[in-house]
């Protein structure tokens, strides 16, 4: 600790000294600590040293990375035990050492920027999920738009460039590999807005921090750097199995199509929004009609576009041609009509209907739709419904409220058609299979109880503990349902029977 603190009394005094000799004595008393880290075998004191060369981080950017690869690349070291008057802890661990390294990093960022990088990617795969998030911090603020490097460095828009050539250079793999890594210098890229930090002493000598936001100047430079950016993102989209990462990779054209929040901006600015718009509207197009007019079975896909195409819409400043135009061909498509209509989001399925009207009109289309349902096109509606269901996977489970109604009402009213899908998907293991609780809910409140015991007895005997779930909630039947009609002692019997695990 003394030796520690004499260190940093003379970086003190050389810190303040600007010639080659003071440089070249930070150098030797580097190379003095780096050396007393790789001797070391205890994780605290490696941990000291690190702070101590965080007092002169940027003086020494070589020696950082040197350290740095050390740490991360090398032997794991254990934590020490210490003992104290409370008992005994553990000292800084071997994660410790490499979440200082991480921030030392980012402190050197712009400095050697390919070093970091590469570090900082390699460290972005991490199991452990702290250092993940720790690296990928440190891609995010060397990504972002900062109001100090734009203003009153050289550097400009050279940091963005300079992190997405770095990811243009990987592999297709390699990229889908680091998604995470590229998805963040995607997002910073295409972010219309920039803000930072300034600090002075005021004319009281108190220390004050001053926030800046802005909007980026749309350079030829930079719009073409934001059109090979949303090119880059559509590559991804199509090279990805994941629909996940599809629909997260949809989600990173919103930063190239959104306007900057509580700032005012030019018409420059404006204009280059409203040309990525344009272009993402044919993007969004190939995905979903492909090179022709048949749409895709991704539905959720199709919904989130939808969506997001609703919203821009609706904006005076955002509205264009090529996106009014996507959003009613994807509207006339008959199965995503279906699929609207069953699963989604209220707010965007009134649209200016207001709630109470949007909601009694759907209400009565639904209707309108059981009614419709015979058992001549059962194949018919087993794929529709099955395509529906299969988005479950990508879709968030409230989104499917309506759908699991409209199973449930189904099923109430026509058990002999909704057994026929359900044996149909019991068989195939279709998606449809995934919300057999609304199916049994329906032949509970309908009192079709051959149907229903016929597949609690299939769960039973498939010993599917999901699908034991779905036994179970059919027993939430409605607060004016008659009780002794619809919940039977033989139904006691089996939630005994699931509870004791029988």
């Amino acid at each position: 600790m003394n030796k520690n603190k004499k260190t940093k009394q003379i970086l003190s005094r050389l810190m303040g000294l600007d010639s080659p000799i003071a440089d070249q004595q930070l150098a030797k008393i580097a190379r003095g600590i780096i050396d007393d880290i790789k001797k070391s075998k205890d994780s605290d004191s490696i941990f000291e040293n690190l702070d101590l060369l965080q007092e002169f981080v940027y003086k020494i950017p070589n020696e950082v990375i040197e350290v740095v690869r050390y740490i991360t690349e090398g032997r794991p070291r254990a934590s020490t035990l210490h003992k104290s008057k409370f008992g005994e802890f553990e000292g800084k661990s071997h994660k410790d050492l490499i979440l200082k390294s991480i921030e030392l990093l980012s402190h050197v960022r712009y400095i050697i920027p390919d070093e970091v990088l590469k570090l900082v990617a390699q460290l972005s795969l991490h199991g452990d999920s702290t250092v993940k998030s720790k690296a990928l911090e440190v891609v995010k603020k060397f990504s972002q738009y900062d109001y100090n490097i734009l203003t009153k460095s050289k550097i400009g828009y050279g940091a963005q460039r300079k992190a997405f050539d770095f990811v243009l250079a990987w592999s297709r793999e390699k990229q889908l590999q680091h998604i995470e890594f590229v998805e963040i210098v995607l997002r910073e890229l295409l972010n219309p807005s920039f803000e930072g930090t300034t600090s002075s002493l005021n004319d009281k000598a108190q220390y004050t921090i001053t926030m800046h936001s802005g909007v980026v100047s749309p350079t030829d430079f930079l719009k073409k750097m934001r059109r090979e950016a949303i090119d880059l993102t559509y590559e991804l989209y199509k090279a990805s199995d994941d629909p996940k990462l599809k629909l997260k990779l949809i989600g990173v054209f919103d930063e190239a199509s959104r306007t900057p929040g509580n700032v005012l901006y030019g018409d420059d600015v404006a204009q280059m929004i409203v040309d990525n718009l344009k272009y993402i509207a044919g993007i969004y197009r190939k995905i979903i009609f492909g090179e022709g007019v048949e749409m895709t079975d991704d539905l959720g896909v199709v919904a989130m576009i939808e969506e997001r195409l609703y919203w821009i819409n609706r904006s005076e400043k955002r509205k264009v041609e090529e996106s009014e135009k996507l959003r009613s061909d994807i509207l006339r498509d008959e199965l995503y009509h279906l699929f609207r209509l069953l699963v989604g989001d209220p707010v965007t399925y009134q649209e200016q209907e207001g709630w109470d009207t949007a909601e009694k009109t759907r209400s009565e289309d639904i209707d309108q739709l059981i009614n419709s349902i015979e058992a001549e096109q059962l194949e018919e509606w087993f794929n529709k419904l099955n395509k529906i269901a299969n988005q479950h996977v990508i879709v968030e489970d409230w989104k499917f409220n309506i759908f699991k109604g409209f199973l449930r009402k189904l099923s109430e009213a026509k058990p002999q058609i909704t057994d026929n899908l359900l044996e149909m998907a019991f068989k195939d293991n279709s998606p449809l299979k995934y919300f057999t609780g609304s199916f049994l809910d329906g032949f509970r409140v309908g009192m079709h109880f051959v149907v229903l015991d016929k597949y609690i007895s299939a769960i039973i005997k498939s010993r599917d503990v999901s699908l034991v779930t779905a036994v179970i909630f059919s027993l939430r039947i409605p607060q004016d349902a008659d009780l002794e009609k619809l919940i039977r002692d033989k139904d006691i019997a089996l939630l005994e029977n699931i509870t004791k695990k029988d």
